[in-house]
């Protein structure tokens, strides 16, 4: 049940909520490889179905859905090892470099992290997920200008994200602008 509704969270285009729900619980034996292409996708923000995935696109699925298994676990070393495999392979499909300077920013590795999403805004430059994490690294290393304008980009590429609206919101607070921080935080909220 848990892999079926993950399924149909990706299709929805909910992937956080898909590999947290693939994230919580492994199966053993031959659903392991369904299991890890699910997560993959979710990890790769792939909105299909299993059966519609191509064949050659597959085993680089169940890879990165192994590198989300290993990253919800907190195994960290193993997950990068897995990720730059990836990133070697696949340089340029979409989220894999998200994927890997996400994690990177979560252990505080903020240049190697924002190299990352950079990489990433070349490949996918109508995301704004890159452009919104980049303005959390800029606050969080005390730059908030860098913070506005990522966050600003951020916006304008996705004028329904509440995300997006809440880090604009935080990056003009930063900024010293108050009254268009709040009305930021509003629409976030």
């Amino acid at each position: 049940a848990q892999y079926h509704l993950a399924v149909l969270l990706n299709q929805n285009g909910e992937f956080e909520r898909a590999v947290d729900l693939l994230a919580a619980g492994h199966p053993e034996g031959p659903l392991v490889a369904h299991w890890n292409m699910a997560l993959g996708m979710g990890l790769l923000r792939v909105p299909l179905l299993p059966e519609q995935v191509s064949a050659s696109q597959q085993p680089m699925l169940v890879t990165a859905g192994e590198a989300a298994s290993l990253l919800a676990n907190s195994k960290y070393d193993d997950a990068f090892v897995v990720l730059q495999k990836l990133l070697k392979e696949f340089s340029s499909t979409p989220f894999i470099h998200y994927a890997y300077g996400s994690a990177l920013a979560s252990l505080s590795q903020y240049d190697e992290a924002e190299a990352q999403l950079r990489d990433e805004i070349r490949i996918s430059p109508g995301s704004a997920l890159p452009y919104i994490r980049i303005a959390f690294i800029a606050l969080k290393t005390q730059r908030p200008g860098d913070a506005l304008a990522a966050a600003q980009r951020a916006v304008q590429l996705a004028p329904q994200s509440a995300e997006a609206h809440y880090i604009l919101g935080r990056a003009l607070l930063s900024s010293g602008d108050t009254q268009q921080a709040i009305k930021e935080l509003e629409i976030a909220n």
